[in-house]
């Protein structure tokens, strides 16, 4: 295999390293520091991924398992009541979530508040797909400098983004995997055999899949559900929370990024293998390299994505 190239980066101006994790400087330090001290209790529940790799899809297939195939825009308040993310919304919306439910976190596993009786979802996505989405998310937010694709693309080989580096959250999932309070799923599981998975979950958090409910997670939980009304619904909620807020000049912030994220999606195209839509095939071998340098210690990790075909193109122009 050929030498894996490497880029001088200079993140500096952009983004800073708070207690080992990477930043953004507008979105402050305190709820980052409550979430990486939290105490988890044995009833905790959690879904951790990183950005971009299905998250509020894996969301959204719990909330339906905890309350009977309900979908989330009967009641959004009580979806996000129910979902707070753990170093984004801090201590109050922990402290105020209604349980059962999970909480949500881009921190790398090994960077996750762990108690033995806790439970752990981790959804991985191969690393291609994951640049792709998260490069077109990120330029989304109003929040942080923004990047042309091949500058994103060498910070995320680096691991030089807000939540971390990539391929270091990928193997602390993927060998914390055998745990028995920590299911993985891959995001291209989801997307192929959503049946399967469903009951995976399920038998994870303890839950009596009936065909009933079986069939109302598979229709309110189904990606196309989410993609045709999520977004809407979170714009509702956020509108409203900004509503409430009493602290005039707070709110007017909230105010000024709620309207400047006005064509924020979180449900993009949910495709496997949308990353030859940018992606050069130079940057497709460089992210090949990268992967396969995680893979060392992580039995079995090397072939995971080899039935979608991920890294095929890579694999032949090695082998020639």
């Amino acid at each position: 295999m050929e030498p894996e190239e490497t880029t001088v980066l200079n993140t500096s101006e952009l983004f800073e390293m708070i207690d080992g994790i990477c930043w953004a400087p507008d979105w402050g330090s305190h709820s980052l520091h409550f979430g990486l001290s939290y105490e988890p209790t044995a009833s905790d529940l959690f879904i951790a991924t990183y950005p971009r790799s299905g998250t509020t899809w894996m969301q959204n297939i719990v909330y339906n398992l905890l309350n009977d195939g309900q979908p989330f825009d009967a009641n959004i308040d009580d979806f996000f009541q129910q979902n707070p993310h753990l170093e984004i919304d801090g201590k109050q919306s922990i402290n105020m979530m209604r349980r059962p439910g999970a909480i949500k976190t881009h921190l790398p596993m090994d960077r996750v508040p762990y108690n033995p009786l806790a439970k752990y979802i981790c959804v991985i996505r191969n690393p291609k797909d994951v640049c792709i989405s998260y490069y077109v998310f990120y330029n989304m937010w109003s929040d942080v400098p923004k990047l042309d694709f091949d500058r994103f693309f060498e910070f995320f080989l680096e691991g030089y983004l807000p939540f971390g580096n990539y391929f270091e959250a990928l193997r602390s999932a993927w060998q914390r995997s055998h745990y028995s309070n920590v299911l993985l799923v891959s995001y291209e599981e989801m997307r192929t055999d959503f049946q399967s998975v469903i009951h995976k979950i399920a038998d994870f958090i303890n839950v009596e899949l009936t065909n009933h409910l079986l069939e109302r997670v598979m229709k309110h939980a189904s990606f196309d559900y989410m993609k045709s009304k999520f977004d809407d619904e979170r714009r509702t909620f956020e509108k409203k929370f900004i509503d409430s807020i009493e602290d005039n000049a707070v709110a007017a912030q909230r105010q000024q990024i709620f309207m400047a994220e006005s064509n924020l999606k979180t449900m993009r195209k949910g495709e496997i293998n949308d990353w030859k839509s940018i992606m050069t095939p130079q940057q497709s071998r460089r992210i090949y390299q990268r992967f396969i340098n995680a893979c060392q210690g992580c039995d079995g990790l090397e072939n995971y994505w080899s039935k979608w075909n991920v890294f095929s193109s890579d694999i032949e122009a090695i082998d020639k």
